[in-house]
């Protein structure tokens, strides 16, 4: 008989989804007030401020990337977006970040789309960033983030990776980025982020919201290493799916650093849709003391089970080479390790930054 590794969705779930809505709702019109609050704070006292200063920083997105499976016809994407991010500062203080990240994508040939892409030459607009981060309150021990932000959980929340990048460290909960709103901040040693999002991915889904708790506690109180323990509960929808699918997993992420190498790992618990999951990555990186080059290899691993235990292991292997300041390269081979499926590709990225 299954035996359920968290509490059930119907005990644990159902009394709070009505505060979720509201919550995951009403924070939005928050951020959206805030924002009306902090340009008055913000307003120029001398000929020499605005609202464009030094700290905005404002960039044309721009990325061609090439597909090669093994055995099959070539893919590629083409992405065009604007990355604007602001940091508020008034009488001496910061007051808020400011982050907005529309990004238009083409598909051509892609054999297996994102979920949000009606086919696989679709194209459609993506939100990675989008939210302000009010800081204001208590010099960044208690923050409120409303708008399109990253799910806190595993390590790829640590690692703040840009959603064009090819190298991604998001675990088997298909959960990068959603609508919602978080609580945040760094007190002494200890980094926490807690957060109650819609789970409808990138589209802001009015009809059929759902509600996803998720949250990460980090300590980083030595040099050489840091680690969190995460958190997520919710039901999620993948892209225009109309099925929800339940999530629950509890995880730990650890990290150790020796001179120019860093040393990753990751493993969860939980349960995804019907099936009890255990899922583990780790990671092995080393980058030039310039940060021009980096190089990675990863592995991680998943089992399920339903009835009968399922397993999947992938390897990655990259690097990022940045020859200019605004463009780099990416290069990254991917292998599955299972007899069974037996799939590897190759895949290039050209990225510029204007």
């Amino acid at each position: 008989m299954k035996q359920n590794i968290i509490p059930s969705r119907g005990h644990a779930f159902g009394c709070t989804a009505v505060l979720a809505r509201i919550f995951s709702t009403g924070i939005i019109a928050i951020g959206a007030s805030l924002l009306s609050v902090l340009a008055a704070a913000e307003r120029p006292v001398d000929s020499s401020t605005s609202w464009m200063t030094d700290n905005t920083r404002v960039a044309l997105d721009m990325a061609a990337r090439q597909i090669h499976p093994a055995g099959g016809s070539d893919q590629n994407i083409f992405f065009v977006g604007l990355d604007y991010h602001r940091v508020v500062t008034a009488n001496n203080r910061d007051w808020a970040t400011i982050v907005f990240q529309p990004t238009f994508a083409k598909l051509n040939h892609i054999a297996k789309p994102p979920p949000y892409f009606s086919d696989g030459n679709g194209k459609d607009l993506q939100w990675r960033y989008a939210y302000i981060n009010y800081t204001g309150l208590s010099k960044g021990a208690f923050n409120i983030k409303a708008g399109h932000i990253e799910v806190p959980f595993g390590a790829e929340s640590n690692e703040r990776l840009n959603g064009g990048a090819l190298r991604q460290l998001v675990s088997d909960i298909q959960k990068k980025l959603d609508w919602g709103g978080s609580i945040n901040g760094v007190v002494d040693s200890f980094e926490y982020e807690v957060a109650v999002t819609r789970g409808s991915t990138n589209d802001w889904d009015t009809k059929n919201p759902t509600e996803i708790f998720s949250g990460r506690l980090g300590y980083y109180g030595q040099q050489k290493y840091d680690f969190g323990v995460s958190f997520i509960y919710g039901d999620y929808r993948v892209g225009k799916a109309v099925d929800e699918t339940l999530n629950h997993r509890v995880g730990l992420d650890y990290r150790y650093y020796y001179r120019n190498y860093t040393w990753l790992a990751e493993i969860s618990i939980g349960e995804n849709g019907e099936s009890q999951t255990q899922y583990g990555m780790t990671e092995l990186s080393w980058k030039t003391p310039s940060e021009d080059l980096f190089l990675y290899g990863r592995v991680r691993h998943q089992r399920k089970t339903l009835v009968f235990p399922s397993a999947e292991s992938t390897m990655f292997a990259g690097l990022r080479w940045t020859p200019l300041r605004n463009a780099d390269v990416e290069l990254q081979y991917t292998k599955d390790l299972d007899s069974a499926k037996a799939q590897e590709k190759v895949e290039a990225q050209l990225r510029f930054r204007l």
